[in-house]
């Protein structure tokens, strides 16, 4: 049988598939064999693939990433459906698969295409709670607000609460300081890097400017105020490119908190703007780089150009 996991929660989405290819592994007494699909570029390198078997198993349990991307293999599957049902096949795919699809229909009809949709907010804090708890940590409202806000999806935070627990046991503890946390996920900085960037993407420059110094009196950070002002770019022109061409935002795969801070902010630059600003910001991280401009000057510079 054939089964697909997709959708814009990725962390659960490839959480399913995992533990779906598991359950029919130990099922027919079988190994799971995990392929990257959208990098194989010969459909017979597939087909071995699928009919190969070990010497102590008689069938293998394909799990197929992002086949969705491979314009060969989804013809190949399209076409051959009803004979590779015969296999134990899950695919995952990273985001929303297009319903129009022969191979979408085809699944949909066998009710063998599962969707998992991006959490809302609500449902993303809860589950942060959740997590947490699971790791016998005890975060309070203010540090679950803390991290929704600014991590984009379930592996990141997955990854930030491990950080957290590791010291929470080095420390014997279960609860932390907003301070520690905000060490411990590295925000830690002087001033506020979040209104420094807003302030950026709303072209208040006089606040962008007043940001900036607080964030740069005590610390040298320049090269994370540059990786920052690239992802705050990033942004805005993926929402502006996505609104101008039509596209479906829900495959930007920003957090929904993010999406709507983005969209606020998407009305003050034009995509040629845009693009001037990431060239610029281009600019100062060479010219600090080769030594032409110390660090404050140079961002100094990026920002008189907003």
């Amino acid at each position: 049988m054939i089964y697909a996991f997709a959708g814009e929660d990725t962390y659960t989405s490839l959480a399913k598939a995992k533990a779906g290819s598991q359950k029919l592994a130990e099922k027919a007494q079988a190994e799971v064999n995990v392929l990257n699909a959208d990098e194989i570029y010969d459909i017979n390198t597939f087909v071995q693939e699928l009919e190969g078997v070990g010497m102590f198993v008689s069938s293998k349990v394909i799990l197929a990433k992002r086949l969705f991307n491979n314009k060969k293999l989804l013809e190949y599957f399209s076409e051959n459906y009803e004979k590779l049902k015969a296999y134990d096949i899950i695919i995952w795919h990273d985001s929303k698969i297009d319903s129009k699809l022969k191979l979408a229909k085809k699944l949909l009809a066998d009710k063998a295409l599962f969707t998992f949709e991006a959490p809302k907010e609500g449902e993303m804090k809860h589950w942060i709670i959740n997590e947490a708890k699971l790791q016998n940590l005890d975060l309070t409202p203010a540090q679950v607000n803390f991290m929704y806000e600014r991590l984009e999806n379930k592996l990141q935070v997955k990854n930030e609460l491990t950080k957290i627990q590791i010291f929470c046991d080095a420390n014997n503890k279960s609860k932390l300081s907003d301070l520690e946390l905000e060490s411990i996920m590295g925000f830690d900085i002087k001033g506020d890097l979040w209104k420094f960037l807003d302030f950026v993407g709303n072209k208040s420059k006089k606040n962008a400017f007043r940001e900036f110094i607080k964030l740069t009196t005590y610390e040298n950070n320049a090269q994370l105020l540059i990786a920052m002002l690239n992802r705050e770019l990033r942004l805005l022109y993926s929402y502006k490119y996505a609104k101008q061409n039509g596209s479906d935002l829900r495959e930007l795969k920003m957090a929904p908190f993010i999406l709507r801070k983005t969209a606020e902010k998407s009305g003050k630059y034009s995509l040629k703007e845009i693009e001037d600003m990431f060239t610029k910001l281009f600019e100062t991280d060479l010219s600090i780089k080769s030594g032409l401009l110390d660090e404050h000057t140079a961002l100094t510079l990026f920002l008189s150009s907003i």
